[in-house]
Protein backbone atom coordinates (compact mmCIF):
# COMPACT_ATOMS: atom_id res chain seq x y z
CA UNK A 1 0.00 0.00 0.00
CA UNK A 2 2.85 2.32 0.76
CA UNK A 3 4.29 1.63 -2.66
CA UNK A 4 0.98 2.43 -4.28
CA UNK A 5 0.65 5.71 -2.37
CA UNK A 6 4.23 6.62 -3.29
CA UNK A 7 3.61 5.84 -6.97
CA UNK A 8 0.39 7.91 -6.92
CA UNK A 9 2.18 10.91 -5.37
CA UNK A 10 4.97 10.63 -7.95
CA UNK A 11 2.43 10.24 -10.77
CA UNK A 12 0.60 13.37 -9.64
CA UNK A 13 3.73 15.49 -8.96
CA UNK A 14 5.77 14.32 -11.95
CA UNK A 15 3.94 16.47 -14.58
CA UNK A 16 4.42 19.55 -12.40
CA UNK A 17 8.13 18.88 -12.00
CA UNK A 18 8.80 17.91 -15.59
CA UNK A 19 6.72 20.65 -17.21
CA UNK A 20 8.38 23.37 -19.22
CA UNK A 21 7.08 26.12 -16.92
CA UNK A 22 8.64 24.42 -13.88
CA UNK A 23 12.02 24.31 -15.57
CA UNK A 24 11.65 27.94 -16.71
CA UNK A 25 10.77 29.11 -13.22
CA UNK A 26 13.79 27.27 -11.80
CA UNK A 27 16.00 29.00 -14.37
CA UNK A 28 14.50 32.41 -13.53
CA UNK A 29 12.83 32.77 -16.94
CA UNK A 30 9.24 33.87 -17.65
CA UNK A 31 6.67 31.12 -17.92
CA UNK A 32 4.38 30.35 -20.87
CA UNK A 33 1.67 32.87 -19.90
CA UNK A 34 4.16 35.76 -19.73
CA UNK A 35 5.81 34.69 -23.01
CA UNK A 36 2.40 34.61 -24.70
CA UNK A 37 1.67 38.08 -23.32
CA UNK A 38 4.96 39.34 -24.80
CA UNK A 39 4.10 37.77 -28.17
CA UNK A 40 0.69 39.44 -28.22
CA UNK A 41 2.24 42.77 -27.25
CA UNK A 42 4.89 42.45 -29.99
CA UNK A 43 2.23 41.52 -32.55
CA UNK A 44 0.14 44.57 -31.57
CA UNK A 45 3.17 46.85 -31.83
CA UNK A 46 4.02 45.39 -35.23
CA UNK A 47 0.45 45.98 -36.45
CA UNK A 48 0.68 49.60 -35.29
CA UNK A 49 4.07 50.06 -37.00
CA UNK A 50 2.70 48.52 -40.21
CA UNK A 51 -0.35 50.78 -40.06
CA UNK A 52 1.82 53.87 -39.57
CA UNK A 53 4.08 52.82 -42.45
CA UNK A 54 1.06 52.27 -44.70
CA UNK A 55 -0.37 55.64 -43.70
CA UNK A 56 2.95 57.36 -44.43
CA UNK A 57 3.12 55.69 -47.86
CA UNK A 58 -0.47 56.72 -48.63
CA UNK A 59 0.23 60.30 -47.59
CA UNK A 60 3.39 60.42 -49.70
CA UNK A 61 1.46 59.09 -52.69
CA UNK A 62 -1.31 61.65 -52.13
CA UNK A 63 1.27 64.44 -51.94
CA UNK A 64 2.91 63.18 -55.13
CA UNK A 65 -0.44 63.07 -56.93
CA UNK A 66 -1.28 66.56 -55.64
CA UNK A 67 2.07 67.84 -56.88
CA UNK A 68 1.47 66.18 -60.24
CA UNK A 69 -1.96 67.84 -60.43
CA UNK A 70 -0.39 71.22 -59.66
CA UNK A 71 2.16 70.73 -62.43
CA UNK A 72 -0.58 69.71 -64.86
CA UNK A 73 -2.60 72.80 -63.91
CA UNK A 74 0.45 75.02 -64.40
CA UNK A 75 1.17 73.53 -67.82
CA UNK A 76 -2.47 73.99 -68.82
CA UNK A 77 -2.38 77.61 -67.62
CA UNK A 78 0.81 78.30 -69.57
CA UNK A 79 -0.76 76.72 -72.66
CA UNK A 80 -3.81 78.95 -72.23
CA UNK A 81 -1.64 82.04 -71.88
CA UNK A 82 0.41 81.02 -74.91
CA UNK A 83 -2.77 80.51 -76.90
CA UNK A 84 -3.87 84.03 -75.96
CA UNK A 85 -0.56 85.42 -77.20
CA UNK A 86 0.54 86.56 -73.75
CA UNK A 87 4.27 87.14 -73.33
CA UNK A 88 6.07 85.97 -70.20
CA UNK A 89 9.27 87.89 -69.42
CA UNK A 90 11.78 86.96 -66.76
CA UNK A 91 12.76 89.77 -64.43
CA UNK A 92 16.44 88.93 -64.93
CA UNK A 93 16.06 89.55 -68.70
CA UNK A 94 14.45 92.96 -68.27
CA UNK A 95 17.31 95.46 -67.92
CA UNK A 96 15.14 98.11 -66.25
CA UNK A 97 13.65 95.69 -63.71
CA UNK A 98 16.54 93.45 -62.67
CA UNK A 99 16.78 95.06 -59.20
CA UNK A 100 13.02 95.16 -58.55
CA UNK A 101 11.70 93.31 -55.52
CA UNK A 102 8.72 91.29 -56.68
CA UNK A 103 5.70 90.87 -54.36
CA UNK A 104 5.09 87.40 -55.81
CA UNK A 105 6.53 85.04 -58.43
CA UNK A 106 4.13 86.24 -61.17
CA UNK A 107 2.75 89.75 -61.81
CA UNK A 108 0.62 90.88 -64.74
CA UNK A 109 2.21 94.09 -66.05
CA UNK A 110 -0.50 96.39 -67.37
CA UNK A 111 1.91 99.11 -68.40
CA UNK A 112 5.30 100.71 -67.87
CA UNK A 113 5.29 104.49 -67.45
CA UNK A 114 7.87 107.22 -67.06
CA UNK A 115 5.45 109.93 -65.92
CA UNK A 116 3.89 109.55 -62.48
CA UNK A 117 0.60 110.96 -63.78
CA UNK A 118 0.16 108.03 -66.17
CA UNK A 119 1.09 105.60 -63.42
CA UNK A 120 -1.52 107.06 -61.06
CA UNK A 121 -4.20 106.97 -63.80
CA UNK A 122 -3.51 103.29 -64.40
CA UNK A 123 -3.69 102.61 -60.66
CA UNK A 124 -7.04 104.40 -60.45
CA UNK A 125 -8.38 102.43 -63.41
CA UNK A 126 -7.60 99.08 -61.79
CA UNK A 127 -8.53 100.19 -58.27
CA UNK A 128 -11.98 101.23 -59.50
CA UNK A 129 -12.39 97.70 -60.89
CA UNK A 130 -11.31 96.23 -57.50
CA UNK A 131 -8.18 94.67 -58.98
CA UNK A 132 -5.14 94.44 -56.67
CA UNK A 133 -2.33 96.68 -57.95
CA UNK A 134 1.39 96.89 -57.21
CA UNK A 135 4.00 99.38 -58.27
CA UNK A 136 7.34 98.09 -59.53
CA UNK A 137 9.93 100.86 -59.54
CA UNK A 138 12.51 100.15 -62.22
CA UNK A 139 15.69 101.81 -63.41
CA UNK A 140 15.62 104.94 -65.57
CA UNK A 141 12.57 106.34 -63.79
CA UNK A 142 10.28 103.68 -65.21
CA UNK A 143 7.43 102.38 -63.10
CA UNK A 144 5.52 99.25 -64.00
CA UNK A 145 1.92 98.91 -62.92
CA UNK A 146 1.38 95.31 -61.94
CA UNK A 147 -1.91 93.65 -61.09
CA UNK A 148 -2.92 90.41 -59.41
CA UNK A 149 0.46 89.25 -58.05
CA UNK A 150 0.49 85.52 -57.31
CA UNK A 151 2.89 82.66 -56.73
CA UNK A 152 0.80 80.31 -58.87
CA UNK A 153 0.70 80.55 -62.66
CA UNK A 154 -2.83 79.13 -62.60
CA UNK A 155 -4.06 82.10 -60.53
CA UNK A 156 -2.31 84.60 -62.82
CA UNK A 157 -3.86 82.94 -65.87
CA UNK A 158 -7.31 83.15 -64.28
CA UNK A 159 -6.72 86.83 -63.39
CA UNK A 160 -5.51 87.58 -66.92
CA UNK A 161 -8.63 86.03 -68.44
CA UNK A 162 -11.00 87.69 -65.95
CA UNK A 163 -9.41 91.12 -66.39
CA UNK A 164 -8.78 90.91 -70.14
CA UNK A 165 -11.50 93.51 -70.72
CA UNK A 166 -9.63 96.22 -68.81
CA UNK A 167 -6.05 95.16 -69.63
CA UNK A 168 -4.27 96.92 -72.49
CA UNK A 169 -3.52 94.80 -75.56
CA UNK A 170 0.22 94.83 -74.82
CA UNK A 171 -0.08 93.53 -71.22
CA UNK A 172 2.43 90.87 -70.28
CA UNK A 173 3.50 88.77 -67.31
CA UNK A 174 6.68 89.41 -65.34
CA UNK A 175 8.19 86.28 -63.79
CA UNK A 176 10.55 86.55 -60.83
CA UNK A 177 13.50 84.55 -62.19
Amino acid sequence: MKKLAFILVIAICLPAVVSCDFVRRLAGRPDTAVVEQYRQQDAAEQRIADSLETLARERAEAARLDSLKTVQDSIAALDTLGGMGVILNRRSDMKNFTDVTMPARYVIVAGVYVKKYNTSRAFEKFASANVPCVSLEGAGGRTAVGICPSDKVKDVCRAFVLNSGILPADAWILVDE
